[in-house]
């Protein structure tokens, strides 16, 4: 049985993601945030200004976003929860 191996969040993959931000890149961000543990993009929700916030759970799929709130602070959790249109949030 072949197991996935999980992406670290580098220094050097925090820098693209953090240079995809900056330039309002979606795919880019996209591509960086491949691969990552729903821990480490919770951590990244967490530690991002709102519009960042908002950028990045914007290119998340609808797959990993279970997993990404039940990793995230409460108040992160809320405020995404928040967001979310009905049919989304029913779907996590």
């Amino acid at each position: 049985m072949a197991v996935a191996a999980a992406i670290a969040l580098t220094a050097e993959r925090l820098a693209h993601i953090s240079a995809a931000l900056k330039a309002r890149d979606s795919r880019e961000l996209a591509t960086q945030l491949e691969g990552l543990h729903p821990a480490e993009v919770a951590d990244l929700l967490e530690s991002l200004p709102l519009d960042d916030r908002d950028m990045l759970w914007s290119v998340l799929g609808e797959d990993v976003l279970g997993d990404i709130l039940a990793e995230a602070e409460d108040s992160v959790r809320a405020a995404q929860m928040r967001n979310m249109a009905p049919g989304q949030l029913a779907a996590v």
